[in-house]
């Protein structure tokens, strides 16, 4: 587990004479009523703008021209978009929730019950629990297709989150190898949200926008400074000024932190910041895996610092459950590209597209790296393998004796109710699951209110499902 990679904390000052990068703008015309909605890890930008029958899509990559994609039926505007490189957009429109994968569009089921959904971070059509979506003053979770709401503690400070709106999303994904989420409200609270606590971030009170990355932690803008750190090797927050002036905007990826002052560009990374010549930027950013996106005066543009990867077959800080890999692999750098994983190279064959490796397995439990190489530049992808598929005998034999079997309780072996089978065995799990799954997800009265344990929560509930999902093996060996 890569916890021991470099955490880079940047400088307290930015003086004027720092080194300088060159930098390389290429703008696109917008239409009418056209507006960006997301970009992804290597800079692929999602326009959007109403048509006749809902909203036409284009896709723009730095330096090419516009790809048309058609027609979604959807009434606009797209809000809260988040892209990936193998094509696939999330966004809400008509107050839902929808996943668009390049052919199909899929609306996600929104729970009963709950305002209508805001900001996100996170595929909501994958498995992993890593979609998180705000619900006005209310987070929530989707895991194996279902929905938990993370309450905040009763004894705790502050009855609510505010108005959640906006998520410190790296690259797309809700959480790196921390494991912990940050979501800021309206008002610019900033909230750490995480299985073994939750609570507000006070330095970053304020906090006009928000960006999250292992290399450096969370980076926020407060009253005309930015402050970054809370790393897990690196935990105080410290602030950062810059001698040419307020920091107006920022966003990261991969490792890198773009801060905009005024319309000079500053790429910061592994500790030190440098000045992007050759190329002005303004407004909002959108980073991407070697640069920025922005849209200034009709025109989208893209502020290329470096080489540019374009990588499929991964995505960034994905959760996947073990099996193989093929990277796909395109690059604008010098010389052929190189691909490291877990600082072991991988061969690389030409493809039609670029190259590609061999089916890799994707290695044992924990964090893995992908580090893929030119002679001018490299790209960064962590993604991790999920534990194995649980099992009767090591996971779910003792959560279903704590929950429903032991003495005395619902289903115990000694009860003769018919209406409430015996649950302390595997044969009566097998016997009765499509009841249970009914009445754990649909019905949500298993086990009923006043007979569940303090230890129940989402966690339990998702072991529950993955192992009946997975086809409720007894042992490892069937798993």
């Amino acid at each position: 587990m890569f916890f021991d990679e470099p955490v880079s904390l940047f400088p307290r000052s930015v003086p004027s004479d720092i080194a300088t990068v060159s930098g390389t703008r290429t703008c696109t015309p917008l239409e009418a009523e056209e507006s960006l909605v997301a970009v992804s890890s290597s800079g692929e930008a999602w326009l959007a703008r109403p048509a006749p029958t809902g909203v036409s899509l284009r896709v723009v990559a730095p330096g090419t021209a516009p790809l048309p994609l058609g027609r979604l039926a959807v009434e606009g505007p797209l809000a809260h978009g988040r892209a990936w490189e193998d094509g696939t957009l999330a966004f809400v429109a008509e107050e839902s929730l929808y996943r668009f994968d390049g052919a199909f569009l899929e609306p996600i089921r929104w729970p009963e019950g709950f305002p209508a959904p805001g900001a996100f971070c996170g595929d909501p059509g994958l498995d992993g629990g890593d979609t998180f979506v705000a619900a006005g003053t209310r987070l929530l979770q989707r895991d194996e297709g279902q929905w938990f709401e993370w309450a905040l503690p009763a004894e705790g400070t502050y009855p609510s989150y505010g108005e959640l709106a906006r998520f410190a999303a790296p690259e797309g994904a809700c959480r790196s190898q921390d494991d912990a989420l940050y979501v800021a409200n309206d008002a610019g609270r900033v909230w750490f949200v995480a299985r073994w606590k939750t609570e507000p971030v006070d330095a970053l009170e304020g906090a006009s926008a928000i960006a999250h990355d292992p290399a450096f932690g969370v980076a926020a803008l407060v009253d005309g400074e930015l402050r970054s750190g809370g790393t897990v090797l690196a935990p105080d927050i410290t602030p950062t000024r810059f001698a040419a002036g307020t920091p107006e905007a920022m966003a990261a990826s991969d490792r890198t932190l773009y801060v905009r002052v005024d319309t000079t560009l500053f790429r910061g990374r592994e500790g030190a910041f440098e000045r992007v010549e050759g190329a002005t930027v303004a407004g909002a950013l959108e980073a991407y895996a070697g640069g920025v996106v922005f849209t200034e005066d009709g025109e989208l543009c893209h502020v290329q610092v470096g080489p540019r990867f374009t990588l499929l077959g991964l995505r960034p800080f994905e959760r996947r459950l073990g099996g193989t890999f093929q990277l796909q692999v395109t690059s604008d750098g010098l010389g052929e590209p190189r691909v490291e994983l877990d600082d072991v190279p991988l061969a690389l064959a030409p493809a039609s597209l670029g190259f590609e490796t061999e089916e890799t397995p994707a290695g044992s439990r924990g964090w893995h790296r992908v580090r893929v190489a030119s002679d001018d530049g490299d790209r960064t992808l962590r993604y991790l393998v999920r534990p194995p598929a649980a099992t009767w005998e090591s996971d779910i034999r003792e959560l279903a004796a704590t929950h429903c079997s032991s003495s005395g309780a619902c289903h115990a072996a000694e009860r003769t109710d018919l209406e409430r089978p015996d649950l302390s065995t595997w044969e009566g799990w097998v016997m009765n699951s499509d009841i249970i799954r009914t009445r754990l997800v649909e019905t949500g009265d298993m086990p009923p209110a006043e007979s569940r344990q303090p230890t129940w929560g989402p966690g339990v509930l998702t072991s529950f499902l993955r192992w009946i999902d997975g086809g409720l093996p007894e042992t490892a060996d069937e798993g």
